[in-house]
């Protein structure tokens, strides 16, 4: 079965190949409402905000694919709100390994304080873009497998943008933060020689 986008206002539906040339007279005809990604498994249901935001994301892409990104992102990010809870679950279990004895104190203080952050958006990013989805009253697709419903929060599409907005600045100070921890565990292990990178791993040992 091939690749369907369906449009939907007022009870009329449109139906064509996603090709952006279709999709652009689809919305020159003044269709804006529900927009369905169909493959032979899945269906995703665009809220009107996102429909906004899908249109900035498919700059350098076709209006399909930024579809499937979009709808994947999310589902990644639930997969990921779960392995972070079932990664606190561990540590709580686990004792933090030590620090090496040679670092100064405030490196210390801030190789603790990044993995608290690390913790505090591994959480809020996901609880963030499903909160700011069900705001604009969207479920989560969840790769075609099943969907996780939207928050029992009412509709609220402005709140809803602020949030995005603070979802995406916390995915920039992310990935600010995971180059500074990687250029952090390379330089304990490589110049410091400390073992830096091995203290994360199950077998590694940190010299006292």
């Amino acid at each position: 079965m091939d690749n369907v986008v369906e449009i939907d206002s007022n009870h009329s539906v449109a139906r064509f190949a996603p090709d952006e040339a279709a999709l652009r007279q689809a919305a020159d005809q003044g269709f804006r409402s529900v927009v369905n990604f169909r493959t032979a498994e899945e269906k995703q249901e665009i809220t009107p905000d996102e429909e906004r935001r899908l249109a900035e994301a498919a700059e350098h892409a076709g209006r399909a694919d930024a579809i499937w990104y979009f709808a994947n992102h999310k589902a990644l990010g639930m997969v990921i709100l779960l392995l972070t809870l079932g990664r606190l679950i561990w540590r709580w279990i686990h004792p933090v390994p030590p620090l090496p004895g040679d670092l100064a104190r405030w490196e210390k203080v801030l190789a603790r304080s990044v993995h608290i952050v690390f913790y505090v958006l591994l959480i809020a990013l996901p609880l963030g873009g499903w909160l700011a989805t069900s705001l604009n009253g969207g479920a989560i697709d969840m790769f075609g497998a099943f969907a996780i419903p939207a928050l029992p929060v009412g509709l609220n599409e402005d709140l809803g943008e602020t949030i995005f907005d603070a979802h995406s600045l916390g995915g920039s100070i992310m990935v600010y933060l995971i180059g500074l921890h990687i250029l952090g565990a390379l330089k304990h292990t490589l110049f410091d020689r400390n073992g830096g990178i091995f203290r994360m791993l199950p077998f590694g040992r940190v010299p006292g």
